[in-house]
C-alpha cells in the first residue's frame, strides 16, 4: 500500500481533528489503497518547517490564517516544492479568491466549509493520483533524456555502427531501453523519494510524531 504524507494547516484545532478523522476513516476502509501519515499544525511558519524536513505529498490549508492568507501560504509552499498538491479550505465569502488561486496555479482544488467528507476524500485521492502520474512522467522523461544522451555519445564514438539502423537498435538495447509497467515505475519512484529527494524524511520517528501532532 502506497504511503503518503499529508499536511493539514488551520488555526482551529477542532477543524484539524475533524479533517484528520475524516481522512483516517476513509483510509481504514481501504477503498483507495492509500496509507496516510498526517501532520497537523495551527501555524503557517511551523508548516514551512515541516515541508523543509519531510517529503510532503499534499497540503490542505484554511484560507483564513492569522500569519498569512491561505492562498499566499500555498503560493510559498509551491516555491518550496512545486510538486506538492495544494488544496484550500474556504468560506463562501472567499469563493472568488479560491477561483483566482486555481487560475494562477497556486492550488489544485478548493473545498468550502463545511465540507462534505465524501467529497474531501475523493478530491484528496484524485490529487494524490495526479501527484503519482506527474512523478511517473518526470521519471520517464529523465530516463529518456539519459538514454538519448548515452546513445548520442555511442553514435559519436562508433560512427560505423551507428550508420546502420540495426546498429542503432543494438546500442539502444545495450543501454537499457526497456518498457516498465506502471507498478514497476511506482516502486522506483517510491524508492527515489525515500532515498534522494532533498534529503527529507519519508516517515517520522516517535519524537517527531509528538512534535507535529502526526496521526
Amino acid at each position: 500500500m502506497r504511503s503518503y504524507n499529508l499536511l493539514l494547516v488551520d488555526d482551529d484545532p477542532i477543524i484539524l481533528k475533524s479533517l484528520t478523522r475524516a481522512l483516517l476513516e476513509e483510509e481504514r476502509r481501504k477503498k483507495y489503497k492509500k496509507k496516510y501519515n498526517i501532520f497537523t499544525t495551527t501555524n503557517s511558519f511551523e508548516a514551512f518547517e515541516i515541508v523543509e524536513n519531510f517529503k510532503i505529498h499534499l497540503v490542505i490549508s484554511d484560507e483564513k490564517m492569522p500569519q498569512m492568507q491561505g492562498h499566499e501560504f500555498l503560493r510559498r509552499i509551491r516555491t518550496m516544492d512545486p510538486h506538492i498538491m495544494r488544496i484550500i479550505l474556504t468560506g463562501q465569502t472567499d469563493f472568488q479568491i479560491a477561483i483566482k488561486a486555481i487560475n494562477e496555479g497556486e492550488i489544485y482544488r478548493f473545498l468550502t466549509k463545511p465540507w462534505d467528507n465524501f467529497e474531501l476524500n475523493v478530491i484528496v485521492n484524485q490529487a494524490l493520483n495526479l501527484f503519482d502520474l506527474e512523478a511517473k512522467n518526470r521519471y520517464l522523461l529523465k530516463k529518456v533524456n539519459q538514454q538519448a544522451a548515452t546513445l548520442r555519445i555511442l553514435e559519436h564514438r562508433y560512427p560505423e555502427i551507428a550508420a546502420t539502423e540495426a546498429g542503432i537498435e543494438e546500442m539502444a538495447r545495450n543501454i537499457g531501453f526497456v518498457e516498465l509497467t506502471d507498478e514497476e515505475i511506482s516502486e522506483l519512484i517510491a524508492q527515489y523519494e525515500h532515498d534522494e529527494i532533498m534529503k527529507r524524511k519519508s516517515s517520522p520517528d516517535d519524537n517527531e510524531i509528538q512534535k507535529y501532532k502526526i496521526f
